[in-house]
């Protein structure tokens, strides 16, 4: 994502929550054919592919950078000491 290449994952456990449509290609049942027509739709398809390489770098740099991560993990802790 940081390369801005969009990302080709299955839809399990929460990558849903870090990952979005925006982003690249969220398979339902991830099996060679689904994952061959994923590729095939980007390679076919160099200014969706380039949008979503785009919006990768873009969610990186909102939310992944090492500013943001050390920020809520200090937020988890003051959450956990004020209970």
């Amino acid at each position: 994502m940081v390369h801005g290449v969009p990302v080709i994952t299955s839809n399990v456990g929460g990558i849903s929550e870090a990952i979005s449509e925006q982003e690249g290609i969220l398979l339902q049942t991830t099996t060679s054919n689904t994952l061959e027509d994923a590729i095939n739709t980007l390679i076919q398809n160099p200014k969706e592919r380039l949008r979503m390489g785009v919006q990768c770098q873009s969610k990186i740099e909102q939310f992944f950078t090492l500013d943001q991560m050390c920020k809520q993990t200090q937020a988890v802790y003051l959450s956990i000491l004020q209970k």
